[in-house]
């Protein structure tokens, strides 16, 4: 679900977001199925955008810095050609989500975006409640189980089926206090932020932004507060994705796209504030980097109560055509079929996020 710059990334001095895919609304439907089978869905491609960013070396990023000072970038953002962390081991576009009893794997056309297979595994020993979930730069997937009221819980998949399989995940325990965590957010560097949804889940009461810092596997769940989001200018985030600078492909971790019931905000993750972008999906977010793309542009993905998939293009703040509707969870395992965040691999990425008190 440390923050310096390193030797050779391109700094400015804000952020911004910019095209996270094409605008072509005829793309077609496909359906998933709760029984582990693998099922297509086909679409039409989005339009071509901007060129990846090259992997450079510091000498020809210094040149970058001396030669080409009037690059345009928004506020915050370090200028295409930076590299940050990538998930080890993935090189297709797919995207992950848990709900109920079941684990679902999207894989991604390199073309277009559209869903090439969904495959369904079943996830014994969660709680019922609504689930928060993020990719490690190791591959593994880190989720949470928000109980109501009692409190959160969370698990790891070491190594996430690509195939139907039967899924026992690692229990790391509950969080502390009570606390109710949303959404579950993984920065270029690979810190993982946990959304503190406060009092309630349904109001911005006691919002914090909190970096876990401790060693979830050893049972240590310390964690400093980021942004108290108490007074923040969206009521209640479900979940948190990465934004998109404005080359169109260069994936950027704050701000990012956060949403909020079908609202989806340009969030600035560090200050608490946010402007809407547009309408899509309900409480599901994540966005891939065009490095994972035939033509280069990063493309945004949500997700909506009826596990309805869509494509949504964050230049325009519009939901595009559906792309696939997610599985149906065993009954009394959860309340809606979509009830997840959306996590996916982490792309070349910059970032800009303060400096952590502990040590990587």
């Amino acid at each position: 679900m440390g923050r310096g710059f390193r030797f050779g990334w391109l700094q400015a001095a804000g952020l911004g977001l910019a095209l996270g895919c094409g605008n072509d609304p005829s793309l077609r439907a496909g359906e998933g199925n709760a029984d582990g089978n693998e099922t297509a869905a086909g679409g039409t491609g989005l339009s071509p955008g901007g060129r990846a960013p090259g992997i450079m070396s510091e000498e020809d990023e210094q040149i970058l810095v001396e030669d080409e000072p009037d690059v345009e970038v928004s506020p915050g953002v370090a200028e295409p050609g930076s590299s940050g962390a990538n998930t080890q081991g993935v090189t297709s576009p797919e995207l992950w989500y848990s709900n109920g009893d079941l684990l679902v794997y999207i894989a991604l056309s390199k073309e277009d975006g559209t869903i090439e297979s969904m495959v369904t595994s079943t996830i014994r020993g969660l709680p019922v409640g609504s689930n928060g979930i993020t990719m490690m730069p190791d591959g593994s997937l880190l989720g949470v189980r928000t109980k109501k009221k009692d409190g959160t819980a969370f698990y790891r998949i070491a190594k996430p089926p690509r195939t139907a399989s039967d899924v026992t995940p690692e229990m790391l325990g509950d969080m502390p206090d009570g606390l109710l965590l949303e959404g579950l957010y993984t920065d270029c560097d690979g810190r993982l932020y946990a959304m503190d949804s406060g009092r309630d889940v349904t109001s911005s009461a006691g919002n914090r932004l909190l970096r876990i810092d401790g060693d979830l596997q050893a049972g240590d769940f310390a964690y400093e507060v980021i942004t108290d989001l108490a007074g923040s200018s969206v009521t209640d985030i479900d979940d948190m994705g990465p934004g998109i600078a404005l080359d169109g492909s260069t994936i950027t971790d704050n701000p990012g796209l956060a949403i909020d019931t079908g609202s989806i905000y340009d969030f600035s993750y560090t200050e608490g504030t946010g402007t809407l972008n547009g309408k899509g999906g309900t409480w599901a977010i994540h966005a891939l980097g065009g490095l994972f793309f035939a033509d280069n542009v990063a493309r945004v993905f949500v997700m909506d109560t009826d596990a309805g998939l869509f494509l949504y293009d964050s230049k325009l703040g519009t939901q595009l055509g559906s792309i696939g509707v997610g599985p149906e969870p065993t009954p009394g395992t959860t309340e809606f079929r979509g009830d997840s965040g959306l996590t996916g691999p982490i792309t070349d990425c910059v970032s800009a996020f303060p400096p952590s008190r502990a040590p990587l």
